[in-house]
């Protein structure tokens, strides 16, 4: 198994790719490593498919398919944050979720549009 400061430094790598093929093998690597922390941590499923690097490749997969839906700045932004400084300084898989309202779904920076908000 690899570690996250490797992974880290894949995803930004796989930022500026363009062989949709090389970034699906190295993602479903990483999803290998992901899925046995978890397993061992008894940390689950979601836990696991909104990791910041799984959103970082997922994001880049849809880029080169060309079905890129909006992401939003801010959950891009936060997933590249985690991947950036674990690629410097390691650490584990470990991350914090971003907030979600619990209204209207929308993750990260929110106007205050909805009444409930979960953080």
């Amino acid at each position: 198994m690899k570690d996250a400061q490797h992974w880290a430094k894949q995803a930004i790598f796989a930022q500026d790719a363009s062989n949709l093929s090389g970034v699906v093998h190295s993602f479903s690597e990483l999803m290998s490593d992901i899925h046995s922390y978890s397993w061992d941590r008894k940390l689950g499923t979601d836990w696991c498919n909104h990791h910041p690097l799984v959103v970082l490749f997922t994001d880049k997969l849809a880029d080169l398919c060309g079905i890129q839906r909006e992401l939003g700045t801010a959950q891009f932004s936060w997933a590249y944050d985690w991947a950036k400084e674990h690629s410097e300084h390691g650490g584990d898989f470990e991350y914090i979720v971003m907030p979600t309202c619990s209204e209207c779904g929308v993750t990260g920076d929110h106007v205050a549009c909805c009444s409930t908000w979960e953080h």
